[in-house]
């Protein structure tokens, strides 16, 4: 099983990210091939290391909008996320935690 992970994540909303990652790979799915797909303001060159993390650039918009047009969002990258057996979004905030 292939599982694409959605993260979004412009403005500030990108610290939450090293952490983000951290929980998902370690605790969210542990034996599942994962990519991160994630959502940013930023420059992609710092992701470049992250071979799981599939970085895809857009703009930043203000509350509400960024949540208004997250589905809008991810269609960005539909043609990729076709390849994929699941797709779970999960908000920028929120962490895996074991039971």
């Amino acid at each position: 099983m292939k599982v694409a992970i959605i993260f979004i994540g412009t403005g500030k909303y990108i610290n939450f990210f090293p952490d983000y990652l951290r929980s998902v790979r370690e605790k969210f799915l542990p034996n599942v091939k994962k990519d991160i797909f994630c959502f940013t303001d930023l420059n992609e060159d710092l992701f470049v290391d992250l071979k799981d993390v599939k970085v895809v650039n857009v703009e930043h918009r203000e509350w509400p909008f960024v949540t208004l047009y997250r589905f809008k969002t991810m269609l960005k990258v539909k043609d990729k996320l076709l390849n994929y057996d699941k797709i779970i979004y999960i908000d920028a905030d929120m962490f895996v935690n074991e039971l």
